[in-house]
């Protein structure tokens, strides 16, 4: 439905599962089994994050089945007492994916980082990147094994301010998971050399943070004319 795939950080900002066309085709499919009778249950990584089970209530679905790791933080922050573990018990677990391994390695460091620096990191985040909190939650919860999108690698560690030692970590884990990011994100390092982001996530007002826009663009362009007038002037003095 949002034509993305989960191992693919390149459209792994479109794998929103609170999509909102995705809800409403889990309405649907829920509203169709009432009719025929038949329960319809949601699994995965979806059925396990907290945050979402809400708008797979209000969709209708009468049945989770999650990780027995996370059946007791769902039951206890949404009160719901259908929700069945994924593992009966004396089965084995499957078998877990070698590169949701090491996406939870990359995200279990993420988010110890943000666990030891002061709260609304989040929102700030889904203010740098452009996306809602929800979505900043499923990129940074080891449990949702959905990659965080490298395009939005260097945003975040910037918000988060992290260290020279945590920058190394994460993007050593990073990397181990998505290989194929390396040229990309070296391309958009040096990139980033050449221009800079300034944080307006704590002016609230937005006319207020529309003028200090149009301020420092015009202060920027400003400057940029004079730099590239005077490199002119020294190549050519003639001029």
């Amino acid at each position: 439905m949002t034509a993305c795939a989960r191992d693919n950080a390149l459209l792994a900002h479109l794998a929103q599962a609170d999509n909102p066309a995705v809800i409403k085709l889990i309405g649907m499919v829920a509203a169709t089994g009432l009719q025929q009778d038949k329960e319809v249950s949601v699994c995965g990584d979806m059925a396990s994050t907290p945050a979402l089970v809400p708008l797979l209530l209000k969709a209708g679905i009468g049945s989770l089945s999650v990780a027995i790791a996370q059946a007791p933080v769902v039951k206890e922050k949404n009160g719901v007492g259908m929700v069945e573990n994924s593992l009966e018990a004396g089965s084995v677990p499957e078998k877990p994916d070698e590169n949701d391994d090491l996406i939870g390695a990359y995200k279990d460091l993420i988010r110890s980082y943000l666990a030891i620096r002061p709260s609304g990191l989040r929102k700030k985040i889904s203010d740098a990147i452009g996306t809602n909190r929800s979505f900043v939650t499923q990129i940074t919860n080891p449990n949702y094994r959905v990659p965080i999108p490298s395009q939005y690698i260097s945003k975040i560690m910037d918000v988060c301010h992290l260290t020279v030692v945590e920058r190394s970590n994460f993007m050593n884990a990073y990397l181990a998971a998505h290989p194929g990011q390396a040229d990309l994100l070296n391309a958009r390092s040096s990139a980033k050399e050449a221009s800079f982001t300034v944080d307006l996530s704590t002016v609230e007002d937005v006319e207020t943070r529309e003028m200090i826009k149009r301020s420092l663009r015009s202060v920027a362009e400003t400057l940029i004319a004079m730099s590239n007038r005077d490199k002119t002037e020294k190549q050519d003095p003639g001029r």
